[in-house]
């Protein structure tokens, strides 16, 4: 199963894929020759691969693909090779592995460099050493690439890179703009309609239109898979998610397309929370296809112990159910389970044992609470004689038992330049966000996260983002401002978030209370966990510094 959710360091915009545009395709020999190289990064063989990527170059210097797959391999294999000397520690080998990446970098650069004066008429070689620069330092990409695009107009690589760096600057306008230049100077390729039309999620009416004719005109395109997968995935109900999701996985194959796979495995979750014999016939399906899947064989096998313990409880079966419910795993990583506690506490109350209810509910409400599992809280609470005062306490005392004291720190403000300390929000519930302006699953977040920021900025919510990414933070404060959102920028690196808050992707998110303990980690990629995360607003809210 694949995960857009959580941006390592390596993950970038989830619009910004390599640009490799019909043009720039590659001749059939260098696009052999990347495929050798594909399939020994696969294998981990990443020093062969990148010779393999330096090949396709030389075959076909205007193959962009093969450039960023190059310089991707070239810096795999040297952290490798670090990762491989197991008589260093953690800490040496993340500093080694820094310092000999920065020396692969600087070589890098100073190779192209001197292709680039040798051949001051191609475009790709400015467009390449903005590349190099991508993560690191975007306004000296910039640079390069609006090189690429004056040394040849028709470069449509150099637009869609300063779309990019448009795009960090929160500067929709010249994106859109720009998407639609790309996708002009490249009318047959799907990945460049696809990214134009995922920069219009702001126009509801033209998003729609765009993503329809890109499906309409590239039919069997993995870019056109991807579009309607997400544009499934920003509908507002589930029932509208259902229905475009239905439509991906009928008209793009799962098993051939691998955003239909996705799309399909969303939809068996929207079918489990409100049809749960659907979910249960869509994983059969899936898994009539392939046998040997094992992602599918775990959801059929969810499905299957659901629907026994559902029915042992209508046997009036509670042992039964009970025996089934408890022997269920949770079939992928972040699957919504809480329709299988919920499950738990209907069998418990029908083996007469309310108040075993009552606390698994409270238990799991606890550490991630939602609406449906708090109204079946009173309902049992109510059982066992509990009025909602009552389990209000003891679901704060269970809240406050599993919380710690969060990890105090003081950080220059982006905005102004000013030191900003997590204790002087003492006395506030406060969400700190670690992000970089380049993380995708990071700005798939924001709009839910501003969305609670806005709700609760009268109870004196604030958010603190830290920017990770050094040579990204000449576009947090513009990102920011651009898109609207009330967030304080803070400076941040790489290095501070891992050793200081253990942060080890991007978006990495804390939930402090007024008293300045850390109580939640939320992850706020979709409606649901938007709704669980105001739960936990609410209930930080409410207890204040008790």
């Amino acid at each position: 199963m694949q995960s857009f959710r959580i941006c390592t360091m390596a993950i970038v915009l989830v619009a910004c894929a390599l640009p490799s545009f019909c043009q720039f395709n590659g001749s059939q020999a260098a696009r052999a020759a990347d495929e050798l190289g594909n399939k020994a990064r696969t294998s981990g063989n990443f020093a062969e691969a990148a010779k393999d990527y330096k090949q396709a170059i030389s075959l076909d210097p205007n193959f962009v693909t093969a450039y960023q797959d190059y310089f991707s391999a070239r810096h795999a294999a040297a952290w490798k090779a670090v990762k491989s000397k197991s008589k260093l520690s953690t800490a040496e080998k993340e500093k080694r592995g820094r310092a000999i990446a920065d020396r692969v970098t600087n070589s890098l650069i100073k190779s192209f460099q001197i292709f680039a004066r040798e051949h001051p008429e191609m475009a790709v070689y400015p467009w390449a050493l903005g590349q190099i620069y991508d993560e690191s330092d975007p306004l000296r990409e910039e640079v390069y690439c609006r090189r690429a695009v004056h040394i040849d107009p028709s470069f449509a690589p150099g637009y869609q890179c300063l779309a990019d760096v448009a795009s960090l600057r929160g500067d929709q306008e010249r994106v859109i703009s720009l998407r639609r230049k790309v996708m002009e100077l490249e009318p047959k390729s799907a990945e460049a309609a696809f990214l134009y039309s995922w920069e219009l999620q702001s126009q509801p009416d033209a998003y729609r239109e765009a993503t329809i004719q890109l499906v309409q005109k590239f039919p069997h395109a993995p870019r056109a898979a991807q579009a309607l997968y997400w544009y499934a995935d920003h509908q507002k109900t589930d029932a509208t998610a259902a229905k475009y999701f239905e439509q991906l996985y009928k008209q793009f194959p799962p098993k051939q397309f691998d955003w239909s796979e996705d799309g399909t495995e969303e939809l068996f979750g929207i079918y489990d929370r409100t049809d749960p014999s659907q979910a249960r016939k869509l994983a059969h399906e899936m898994l009539s296809t392939d046998p040997t899947d094992k992602d599918w064989a775990a959801l059929a096998s969810y499905a299957d112990a659901m629907a026994k313990a559902e029915q042992e409880i209508n046997e009036n079966n509670p042992a039964g159910a009970l025996s089934t419910v408890k022997a269920i795993k949770s079939p992928a990583y972040d699957f919504d389970m809480r329709r299988q506690q919920l499950l738990f506490a209907r069998a418990l109350d029908l083996a007469g044992k309310q108040s075993e209810a009552y606390q698994s509910l409270l238990t799991d409400y606890a550490k991630h609470p939602t609406a449906k599992i708090h109204a079946a809280l009173a309902e049992y609470g109510a059982k066992v004689g509990k009025n909602s005062q009552e389990i209000g306490t003891a679901v704060w005392s269970a809240m406050k038992g599993n919380s710690k004291p969060a990890i105090p720190f003081t950080l220059e403000d982006l905005a102004d330049g000013e030191p900003v300390s997590l204790e002087s929000y003492r006395g506030r519930v406060v969400i700190v966000d670690f992000w970089f302006p380049n993380c995708g699953p990071c700005r798939q977040s924001f709009p839910y996260l501003q969305r609670i920021a806005s709700k609760y900025r009268r109870n004196g919510l604030a958010v603190l983002a830290i920017n990770g990414i050094k040579g990204q933070e000449p576009f947090a404060v513009q990102f920011l401002k651009s898109e609207g959102y009330e967030f304080i920028p803070l400076k941040g690196s790489e290095i501070w978030d891992e050793n200081v808050y253990h942060v080890h992707a991007y978006p990495s998110t804390f939930l402090i209370g007024e008293d300045g303990r850390l109580y939640f980690r939320p992850h706020i990629y979709n409606r649901l966990e938007e709704s669980a995360t105001e739960l936990e607003v609410n209930e930080l809210l409410a207890h204040g510094r008790s």
